[in-house]
């Protein structure tokens, strides 16, 4: 998953000692600490509407200097994310559409920095961390915190297994509690409570994990379709951060005892 952090957040994130703030910080630093995939960015336009905000704090005596230090330093840790000429075009192509719409994010006059963050979140299919989505949502997706989840779901195939069926080139190996081997796959990773509660997750499972009808087929084709050759699709535990491999392993062994007690 591709998070791009807007403002907001990165203010807190420059002010981490503040109580309310330090969720944040510990979201962030859990997030960067879990050996996933998943990529934070720093947008530049971010970058630029808070440090001007910054130093004019600075300049006037209300805030520290340190802020500004904070902020250099997210620039380092996190994945910057300049602006360019494709992106700008993008932006102005939202620009236009929304009044088209009626729906507007800022006076005609204004640069409207909501259509440039979303047009960074558009070039690399990101979702924008933000406590203000209301603007944001009609361009890209844009999420609370709150709202951002991590569900892991596997295939896993019970007894033995002919890889060059499934060309399952990434399958691992788990031992579930009565002994027994599953071939697993991590096939999909949900990141919203909306996706996982909507009345289309069916039809996101039946594409996400490839037709398990086929795989039936492909089962009973090589000699594999008994009661050894169950296929089943296992959700893994929620969370608000990514969970590590040894975490989801061992959540596995777990999930396949009781599918093999069924």
């Amino acid at each position: 998953m591709n998070l791009l952090l807007d403002t907001g957040i990165l203010g807190q994130l420059c002010h981490p000692s503040k109580q309310t703030n330090q969720e944040v910080r510990d979201w962030i630093a859990a997030i960067l600490t879990s050996g996933s995939e998943d990529r934070v960015y720093l947008p530049e336009l971010c970058d630029y509407e808070l440090r001007r905000k910054l130093l004019h704090l600075v300049r006037k005596g209300q805030s520290s200097p340190r802020s500004i230090q904070r902020l250099d330093e997210l620039c380092e840790l996190l994945e910057y994310l300049p602006l360019d000429t494709e992106t700008l075009r993008k932006a102005a192509e939202f620009w236009a559409d929304s009044r088209l719409r009626g729906n507007p994010t800022a006076a005609d006059i204004a640069l409207d920095g909501d259509v440039i963050l979303a047009a960074q979140a558009a070039m690399v299919g990101g979702t924008i961390v933000t406590t203000n989505r209301s603007h944001l949502s009609q361009f890209v997706s844009a999420r609370d915190r709150s709202e951002i989840l991590w569900a892991y779901v596997f295939v896993c195939i019970r007894g033995p297994v002919d890889n060059l069926a499934f060309d399952w080139k990434d399958h691992f190996v788990v031992r579930d509690s009565q002994g027994r081997n599953w071939h697993c796959r991590h096939e999909a990773t949900w990141n919203s409570r909306d996706e996982m509660e909507s009345n289309e997750l069916i039809a996101r499972l039946q594409i996400d994990f490839s037709d398990v009808g086929s795989m039936y087929k492909k089962l009973f084709a090589t000699g594999h379709g008994t009661e050894d050759g169950t296929i089943i699709l296992t959700p893994i535990t929620v969370g608000t951060i990514p969970i590590s491999q040894k975490r989801l392993r061992d959540d596995l062994v777990e999930s396949l005892g009781e599918s093999s007690n069924d």
